[in-house]
């Protein structure tokens, strides 16, 4: 019998709904790739884009082998409306913390390691938004203290 072990879940998933961002995709992808803290998945889900979004993204990918491994990527063959399109990477996320990251956005590479220091400083924070790419701010909201 061969033991299949069990990959370790993951602290974030980070999740990216693309609908048409050939134009700024590969920026964010690069983003995501370069980030210094590691323990994430990355979830790609393409909305039906009619641009060429999901070549661009297969090619990045197969560039890029090690960060392939971390990479759920998707392709509605119908376009779903926004809400349920934004949801449909977040039902795939097997992380314990979510992270959304529009295909027409990107990190800083130290985004992920800056909520890794606000989680371990606040446990009891429910979502935190950071309202600059640069990362300089983070507001703390839904504490359940």
């Amino acid at each position: 019998m061969i033991e299949v072990k069990s990959k370790k879940k993951p602290i974030f998933s980070i999740c990216t709904e693309v609908t048409n961002r050939a134009r700024t995709i590969i920026k964010t992808l690069d983003s995501i790739r370069l980030q210094s803290f590691k323990d994430y998945e990355y979830i790609i889900v393409d909305n039906a884009s009619d641009d060429n979004s999901f070549i661009l993204i297969n090619e990045y990918l197969n560039k890029h082998y090690s960060f392939k491994e971390k990479v759920i990527l998707k392709k509605n063959k119908i376009r779903d409306p926004d809400i349920k399109s934004w949801n449909n990477p977040v039902r795939i996320a097997k992380g314990k913390y979510i992270v959304v990251c529009e295909g027409d956005d990107w990190f800083s590479k130290d985004h992920l390691k800056i909520i890794s220091s606000v989680i371990n400083n606040y446990p009891g924070v429910g979502v935190i938004v950071s309202p600059h790419f640069n990362q300089s701010e983070i507001l703390i909201l839904n504490t359940k203290d």
